[in-house]
C-alpha cells in the first residue's frame, strides 16, 4: 500500500500521532470496530437522503445535470433545517447550537 507521508496516519511504534498526541492530551479515543460499518449507520443514512433529496429536486425543475452540486447543496441546507422525530422534532441545527 502507497501512503501519502501524512504523519497523523503512519503508525510509529504502534501509534500514529494522531494517537501520541491525544494520548499526551489525556484523550480517550473510542475507535469504531475493525471492518464493521454499523457506527456510521446515521451520517450514512442522513447523506443518502441529502442525494435523495437533491435528485428529486434537479429532476422535478426539470435542472441539467451539470447543477447537482447547487441542488446538493440547496437538498443539504433544507436537510438541517428540517426537524426531525429523532431529535424530539428539533433541526440538525437546533441540535447543535444547544
Amino acid at each position: 500500500m502507497k501512503y501519502d507521508q501524512e504523519k497523523a496516519v503512519i503508525a510509529i511504534r504502534g501509534n500514529t500521532a494522531y494517537e501520541h498526541w491525544c494520548a499526551e492530551e489525556g484523550i480517550e479515543l473510542e475507535l469504531s470496530p475493525s471492518y464493521t460499518h454499523e457506527p456510521n449507520g446515521g451520517s450514512e443514512r442522513a447523506g443518502q437522503e441529502v442525494i435523495d433529496k437533491a435528485l428529486a429536486m434537479r429532476l422535478s425543475a426539470g435542472l441539467p445535470e451539470e447543477l447537482w452540486p447547487e441542488t446538493a447543496l440547496a437538498a443539504a441546507y433544507l436537510y438541517n433545517m428540517s426537524p426531525l422525530y429523532s431529535h424530539d422534532w428539533c433541526s440538525p441545527n437546533e441540535v447543535l447550537d444547544s
